[in-house]
């Protein structure tokens, strides 16, 4: 099934396993079941989600809904009811798993690199031929003309990199702090990440519980409405 804009499935889907689901937009479904699908907006489920495999870029709002089996991806901000089983099926949650966004970053910042050091090269024979421009031969002129040229470009360019990767940056630090809602039970086992931060919950866990990363970036949760963080891990 795609959908070029919202989906509403008031009856849910079971995709046995097979089932694909590409929704545009946001997602309002009573159930999904053996359903492999990419969401491009919000996600809200009532009831259940049972072993699918879903990538969601906005938030998942299905604060009644059980989630267990298979995995989920989203960006942004997760909540479900339940989370997990009591018999221990394998459940992962993943938010805010944005490393290849990072990961450019740090590829655009090599690509910078190289280029300054190339720049600095092209800067050195460059004032090798401008100290000797009036004895020059016809070959060393035209390579003159070319490290000129290469000199200009190579400026541009790395302005263009370097803007680049300074918009990626503000992107990530705009997208909201990664954070799972579970408003009745978090079981064992289940498989949590938060950016960087991967751990299994070694017990099941009452809700409301929050699982967020801190403002230094380190994972903590909180129980029952409190305001006291506990460290994970």
């Amino acid at each position: 099934l795609s959908v070029g804009r919202d989906a509403h499935l008031h009856r849910g889907m079971a995709g046995r396993g097979s089932g694909t689901l590409a929704v545009r937009r946001h997602l309002q479904a009573h159930y999904l079941d053996g359903v492999k699908g990419e969401i491009g907006g919000d996600c809200a489920v009532d009831n259940e989600i049972k072993e699918c495999t879903l990538v969601v870029g906005g938030e998942v709002r299905s604060p009644g809904c059980v989630f267990y089996g298979g995995s989920l991806v989203s960006d942004r901000p997760v909540e479900f009811g339940i989370v997990g089983s009591a018999g221990g099926v394998e459940t992962t949650i993943e938010i805010g798993r944005l490393g290849h966004l990072e990961d450019l970053i740090a590829r655009l910042g090599r690509v910078i690199d190289a280029i300054g050091s190339e720049r600095d090269r092209s800067a050195a024979e460059l004032k090798l031929l401008n100290d000797a421009i009036r004895k020059l031969t016809p070959s060393q002129a035209e390579r003159l003309t070319e490290l000129q040229f290469c000199q200009s470009r190579t400026g541009e360019f790395t302005e263009m990199v370097g803007r680049a990767a300074s918009e990626l940056l503000e992107t990530l630090q705009e997208l909201p702090t990664p954070r799972l809602t579970v408003m009745k039970v978090l079981h064992r086992g289940v498989r949590i990440r938060l950016g960087h931060h991967e751990f299994v919950s070694r017990e099941t866990v009452q809700g409301p519980a929050v699982f967020e990363l801190d403002p230094a970036g380190i994972p903590r949760w909180t129980a029952n409405g409190t305001s006291d963080q506990n460290p994970i891990g």
